[in-house]
């Protein structure tokens, strides 16, 4: 009768810990669209030749190409005078 007993708190012990360690708590979805909204400083001279690209990525360290890319002319940035 004793080992029954033993068993059994052991059964129910083994259950409660268990049951307590489950994570009941569901993961949050991410949004599936946002709005990015800032101001971005350049510093300097406007390069003379080449382009200047202002890009996004969608994952931080970027590792493969950006999500989206656009090209900035001079006539896009105002002087901060």
């Amino acid at each position: 009768m004793k080992l029954m007993k033993n068993l059994l708190i052991l059964s129910l012990a083994t259950v409660m810990f268990i049951a307590t360690a489950c994570e009941d708590e569901k993961a949050e979805t991410p949004p599936e669209s946002a709005t990015i909204s800032g101001t971005i400083t350049f510093s300097g001279d406007w390069p003379t030749t080449g382009t200047v690209y202002l890009s996004v990525q969608n994952t931080w360290y970027p590792l493969d190409a950006p999500y989206a890319t656009t090209t900035i002319s001079e006539s896009d940035v105002t002087a901060n005078a």
